[in-house]
């Protein structure tokens, strides 16, 4: 099956941007602050001024631009950051942002826009849904910052037309097999989320010991970030320009898998239960 694909990083973000955007982000001489505010003159620069500023966080600058998300690294961490969701999104669909696109070094993503809750308590009105969510990934994965918690709320947001919520920021993802999570006190126990998945807890009854998120990253070295973030290529499309028609496969658009599936099962007229419309990375922006 051959598609017409789209990039908005080739169309609105010129490659001279993208080259100064990735200077910056390796400068060592100004706090990341400063950063900040050296990216949106680098974007006026460009005649880039048609933005809503979102706000920094950590390691990224994020801003809403043609109806989408896009979040600037501003350091080495925050590339590190925009790998992990992109290549995260969609095994942990469709309760995280749908991540479209990244560039080759890592600096920019472009993921989808979702209202953002504005409090606390408006995430509470979520919380069951929230749970939910977390408690179907922490079989296989466990993401750190996005419990439950009053300094979390941000972290979460509904999407667009829906009631459903959403993480929309989730580089801090771990897969459970990982020897982080084996206790460093028993040896013999595995760390364990409380119910809202604020901690950890190792779970041998003879131990116990808590760990907050932040004892687990003091822990993480490039070889595991290398490890989890894998080959990007593998998972999307390299393209040099917008609408290039590129041969699609099934290994990087799943939703071949499904529609092939749709079909067979058509033809056998058999009743096919209602799957989640998770979001496809090859899909035009």
């Amino acid at each position: 099956m051959e598609k017409v694909l789209r990039s908005l990083i080739q169309e609105i973000i010129p490659f001279g941007l993208r080259v100064e955007l990735d200077l910056l982000s390796r400068r060592r001489d100004i706090h990341n602050k400063e950063k900040h505010q050296e990216l949106i003159l680098l974007l006026r620069k460009y005649g880039i001024d048609d933005i809503v500023q979102l706000g920094p966080g950590t390691n990224r600058y994020t801003i809403r631009l043609k109806g989408y998300v896009i979040k600037f690294a501003t350091d080495a961490d925050g590339k590190i950051d925009n790998a992990k969701e992109f290549a995260m999104a969609k095994l942990l669909q469709p309760g995280v942002i749908r991540v479209h696109e990244i560039s080759s070094n890592y600096t920019i993503l472009v993921c989808e826009y979702i209202q953002v809750f504005g409090s606390y308590l408006e995430m509470k009105q979520y919380e069951d849904k929230i749970r939910k969510i977390l408690k179907n990934w922490s079989s296989v994965f466990l993401i750190g910052d996005v419990g439950i918690a009053e300094k979390n709320y941000s972290n979460w947001g509904i999407r667009i037309g829906t009631e459903e919520p959403v993480c929309l920021d989730f580089a801090y993802v771990y897969r459970v097999s990982s020897k982080l999570f084996t206790c460093d006190k028993c040896g013999t126990g595995i760390l364990t989320p409380n119910d809202d998945f604020t901690y950890l807890f190792c779970n041998n009854p003879h131990c116990g010991k808590k760990y907050d998120f932040s004892d687990i990253r003091l822990k993480i070295g490039n070889d595991l970030h290398d490890h989890e973030i894998g080959e990007l290529t593998d998972r999307g499309y390299l393209l040099t320009h917008s609408h290039t028609n590129m041969v699609l496969d099934e290994a990087r658009s799943s939703y071949l898998k499904r529609n092939k599936k749709e079909v067979v099962e058509k033809v056998e007229e058999e009743k096919v239960e209602d799957e989640p419309d998770t979001f496809v990375m090859p899909y035009p922006l």
